[in-house]
């Protein structure tokens, strides 16, 4: 009732706008194979190829948006439409056996990559007025990955430490990463730009400063080992080097033991230091028609400049730094009688130089902005911010037989997190870049904290299964209340409580090969809380950046199996 209010309320044209999922067509082809080559070792290869086709909506431009409209062409206002062809294609293959004494070895090569063609459909580029086309195609992305791998271990059985294995390695690496330019249609500045948007609007082109191929390698050993000290006392420990062609070194390490104090019960622990490098995108896309919104809400150019950029450069981002994390745990584990486990763990990661898009950074006063035309604000990919993330989990689960036929599970897994922002890094140059917004949503858009149990029953060749799983409260700092609050220390944004979903499942095995299952994601057809404050035109009645759940209800799906 609360939703429907909503809608009357400020006037929601669900008919008009294009809302849910992107209409897709799929197909895709995958292979697992393998076979003995002699008495010790074994040849395997595996991949698939998948090419799709989607199509998705942009927000109306109404005609009375006097950056976004083209009346000579579209009288009415638009809706442009956006498709995109897909490709991505991986296969690896490789040699497994046996070497000296007993070491498992396994040698591979892997290719993978994807590829995508972006249009723009049914839409203007403004600033071309009525000679604008109303069909362009914007661009492509591609990234490519080659691996090679050479993993060796082995387990000894024998000795002063009974159960040890040891395992070392090595892999090369090659990234890629291209951009394409678009049609000039998609990205010129027409006669009209200091009046009308630049490119076409819903979906801007990839211009020929945009465009290019890069690439970079990464070398990496690593060694790991693992033992049972005693009977009731394991410990292990990883190292792992890299080095990577565009940034350096970097060094990685994992400790870890389990002390069984009872045969039921045993207490565990771990520390490791862990690095992401900077993907090839953050490190290299950009897009210099991009239109953002300035605070009074008109539309600009506001470009994405390449971190590795000489404009980049001038507001103090020489280039990506790898992210790098510092993880400590602990926990118990329990086995009560023959039916009963118990899991809780606790566990604490900071991460520091963490990298996301800054915010709008005020580029008026730099001259080589202005003459590159971006007079006012520009974005890059930088490391913003330094995180400490503390999170619970706790699992229970019980099993048992129901007679010679049936089997019951009962399962339930709690989970707690909370996410704080440790620091804001500066750039060389002393800039603060890191987005409010943006850093709100990485430690409040999230649920703090979710809770799933489920029943599985399995009887002869029947099975049933619920599920129910509750998502905890987020925020979205954009959506804005409908009433201000009279408390100045109230918050102004709208907070989503936490809600439940019920799925449900039916399966049936007629033999040990086939079967059958129908089931209901979100039985009960449950949505997020709608905006109080709609957004783009009402348009968007749900938060388009905090995730509890999925806006798309409920869902049926039936599946049939047959294992060859």
């Amino acid at each position: 009732m609360q939703d429907a209010a909503l809608v009357k309320q400020n006037n929601i044209d669900l008919d008009r706008a294009i809302l849910g999922s992107a209409e897709n067509t799929t197909m895709g082809i995958f292979i697992n194979s393998g076979t003995q080559i002699n008495d010790k070792w074994k040849f395997y290869a595996f991949g698939g190829y998948t090419n799709k086709h989607v199509v998705t909506g942009v927000f109306t431009r109404p005609p009375s948006n006097a950056r976004r409209s083209a009346l000579e062409i579209f009288p009415n206002g638009y809706n442009p439409i956006a498709p995109a062809d897909l490709q991505d294609y991986s296969i690896t293959t490789g040699v497994k056996g046996k070497i000296g004494n007993g070491w498992n070895t396994d040698l591979s090569f892997g290719q993978s990559g994807n590829k995508v063609d972006f249009y723009a459909e049914n839409t203007v580029n403004p600033s071309l007025g009525s000679a604008s086309p109303t069909e362009f195609y914007v661009g492509q992305t591609k990234i490519g990955q080659t691996l090679l791998n050479a993993d060796i271990a082995k387990t000894f059985k024998e000795g002063s430490y009974p159960n040890l294995s040891v395992g070392f390695g090595t892999e090369f690496r090659y990234e890629s990463f291209g951009l394409k330019a678009g049609d000039p249609a998609s990205y010129e500045a027409g006669p009209l730009k200091k009046t009308k948007d630049v490119g076409s609007s819903g979906r801007e082109g990839f211009s020929n400063k945009a465009a290019g191929d890069w690439g970079r390698t990464n070398v990496g050993l690593y060694s790991e080992i693992e033992s049972d000290i005693t009977k009731k006392f394991l410990v292990g420990g990883a190292i792992r080097v890299e080095n990577y062609s565009d940034f350096g070194s970097n060094l990685s390490y994992k400790l870890n033991s389990r002390l069984k104090i009872a045969d039921p019960f045993s207490i565990r622990g771990s520390v490791s230091r862990g690095f992401r490098a900077p993907s090839m995108v953050q490190a290299y896309y950009s897009n210099y028609v991009n239109i953002s919104f300035d605070n009074a809400g008109n539309s600009i150019i506001n470009p994405i400049i390449p971190a590795t950029s000489d404009l980049a450069k001038l507001i103090g981002v020489n280039g990506l730094k790898q992210e790098t994390s510092f993880d400590i745990s602990g926990g118990v584990t329990s086995k009560i009688g023959d039916h009963f486990t118990l899991t809780a763990d606790m566990y604490r990661v900071d991460v520091d130089n963490r990298i996301m898009l800054s915010g709008n950074v005020d580029v008026s006063k730099i001259p080589q902005f202005v003459a590159a035309g971006f007079p006012q604000t520009a974005n890059v990919f930088v490391n913003a911010i330094d995180t400490r993330t503390k999170g619970f989990e706790f699992v229970a689960g019980y099993d048992n037989n129901i007679g010679s036929k049936g089997k019951i599970s009962l399962n339930a897994a709690y989970s707690s997190m909370v996410t704080t922002l440790r620091a804001n890094r500066k750039t060389d140059t002393g800039v603060e870049v890191a987005d409010k917004v943006a850093t709100l949503y990485i430690t409040d858009g999230l649920p703090k904290n979710k809770l799933i149990s489920s029943v599985n029953f399995d009887y002869s060749k029947f099975g049933i299964m619920v599920r129910a799983s509750r998502f905890g409260e987020v925020s979205d700092p954009l959506a804005t209340l409908a009433v201000k609050p009279t408390d100045p220390n109230a918050l102004t944004y709208q907070v989503f409580p936490a809600k439940t979903l019920v799925d449900f499942a039916l399966t049936f095995r007629p033999t040990s090969k086939t079967s059958a299952s129908f089931g209901v994601n979100n039985l009960f057809d449950v949505y997020p809380d709608l905006l109080q404050v709609p957004q783009t035109s009402n348009e968007v009645v749900f938060s388009r950046r905090t995730n509890q759940f999925g806006t798309q209800g409920r869902f049926l799906n039936l599946t049939l199996n047959y294992n060859f």
